[in-house]
């Protein structure tokens, strides 16, 4: 996951093969073809049988969908706990996503909610969700 996260890999980029993982990791190679089977099942990793194994796109709507079908089979309680920690997450994004912001994308920020005060104010609350995801996906784009 660190050849992930770190930028080492990237979409499309072919995974080092098991053996050199298992070596690499200092693991059984049991233990890395159980991790690659769960991030293909995540979406995360595409294995080519012949051909390698493979970084997805790693676009988020497919990455989403495996997550949904995860959340269908949870229990409430753990439901309720990767509520509150999405709720801890989106809190620090927000805050990173504040402090990196440049000044036009502020005034474009400022604009926005201003445009949403006042629909709100107008009791145009239906379409003012549609204002706050457009707000949202503006900042939260890499």
């Amino acid at each position: 996951m660190d050849l992930l996260t770190s930028g080492e890999l990237g979409p499309g980029d072919r995974q080092p093969t098991e053996r050199d993982l298992a070596l690499s990791l200092g693991v059984a190679r049991s233990t890395i073809r159980e991790a690659i089977r769960g991030l293909e099942m995540m979406r995360v990793l595409q294995v080519r049988h012949g051909e390698g194994i493979f970084v997805t796109s790693l676009d988020a709507p497919l990455l989403l969908e495996a997550m949904g079908f995860a959340m269908q089979l949870m229990r409430d309680h753990e439901v309720v706990d990767l509520l509150e920690l999405r709720a801890i997450l989106e809190g620090a994004a927000a805050g990173l996503a504040s402090a990196r912001m440049t000044d036009d994308q502020r005034r474009t920020l400022l604009v926005r909610l201003e445009e949403l005060r006042r629909r709100v104010n107008c009791r145009r609350t239906p379409r003012s969700g549609h204002r706050v995801a457009r707000v949202h996906r503006r900042f939260t784009k890499p």
